[in-house]
């Protein structure tokens, strides 16, 4: 409910945290939270944003397995 609420209010999907870079596309696919991920890509989330380390939502995805978030991100 937070996130859908912070997005429906007008929230940006693509404000990176100030240590890592990363947005919170990337922080719930690296947390398995499939359902956060699901709405942001929705929501218009930069799917080609690097982080840090210079890993994309898609590199993240992968990394953690998550077949589910990779699916979404290729279709």
């Amino acid at each position: 409910a937070g996130v859908s609420a912070s997005l429906a209010a007008g929230g940006d999907p693509n404000v990176s945290d100030l240590g890592y870079g990363a947005i919170p596309l990337q922080i719930a696919i690296s947390k398995s939270h499939s359902t956060v991920a699901a709405l942001l890509i929705e929501a218009g989330s930069d799917l080609s944003h690097r982080h840090k380390n210079g890993h994309t939502p898609l590199m993240v995805a992968l990394e953690r397995l998550q077949l589910d978030v990779l699916a979404m991100l290729l279709a």
